[in-house]
């Protein structure tokens, strides 16, 4: 089915571009789609499928990002699919053929600082992942043994070091990490106990740094390149009312008014 998907796709891009790929000239990008003895080979540019808005990303991204990543020679391509992927991490983790990824590919993704996701959204999709390699795996973690979590461990030994554990929060961490803790290594759980504890202790494992979504960092950098300026409006508006009603002045003359009624009534009584 994914082949198909692949084929198809190709199919598209060349009733746009039928011309240009018919003559071959700077093709980047190969493709081998299909099973042997059949296998089709689609030839595109790598410009051109930058250019399409990552549609035909969409078509099928866990695919097409493994046939993408097999091709070394388009690297502009590679980091085309990795941009657009971290930008929105949905289309790859949220894709019913995620669990299919190959761990090259999840890895890549991981260890990337801009990727726009929660981390603890991050570990979960990572857990289901290293358990749907493991079918005999039970659901219930309550009910695994010390070789489960082994297994699992195993599955996910080059991934590990590749979540950002201490940007979880404590409670999500609490719930549903630490079902799991005897996949981590010893030292690495209790630096994370100790962190959320006592933030001010000196750790020995290493500590990455928070992922920072694409958008964020364009924002930042704008920040930075055009800092805000004052609010000439606000200011305008509070000057206005000042003039409009200015305080008013308290004279000697109604401090004057307030003793003679002082006297008058002490008078009186």
């Amino acid at each position: 089915m994914a082949n198909a998907r692949a084929i198809e796709l190709w199919n598209d891009l060349s009733d746009d571009f039928g011309q240009l790929l018919e003559s071959g000239e700077g093709c980047d990008v190969i493709i081998y789609a299909g099973e042997e003895p059949i296998v089709k080979e689609l030839r595109a540019h790598s410009l051109i499928l930058q250019s399409q808005k990552g549609e035909w990303l969409r078509q099928d991204p866990v695919q097409i990002l493994e046939l993408v990543f097999q091709n070394h020679a388009c690297k502009s391509l590679r980091d085309y699919c990795l941009s657009a992927i971290c930008e929105n991490p949905g289309l790859v983790f949220d894709s019913s053929n995620f669990l299919q990824i190959d761990e090259s590919v999840l890895i890549l993704l991981l260890r990337r600082d801009d990727l726009a996701m929660k981390e603890i959204e991050v570990w979960e999709h990572l857990r289901n992942w290293g358990m749907a390699q493991n079918p005999l795996l039970k659901y219930d973690v309550e009910q695994w043994l010390a070789k489960d979590f082994a297994t699992l461990e195993a599955t996910l030994h080059q991934c590990i070091p590749l979540v950002r554990w201490f940007q979880i929060q404590p409670f999500e961490f609490s719930r549903k990490v630490r079902p799991f803790k005897k996949i981590l290594p010893e030292g690495l759980y209790e630096d994370i106990l100790t962190h959320h504890l006592d933030p001010e202790t000196e750790l020995e494992s290493t500590v990455l740094p928070a992922r920072v979504s694409p958008k964020k960092s364009l924002e930042k950098l704008e920040e930075t390149c055009n800092p805000q300026a004052p609010d000439d409006d606000k200011s305008e508006r509070t000057i206005r009312r000042a003039k409009t009603n200015p305080p008013k002045k308290r004279s000697n003359n109604d401090n004057i008014g307030k003793d003679d009624e002082k006297v008058s009534e002490k008078a009186n009584s």
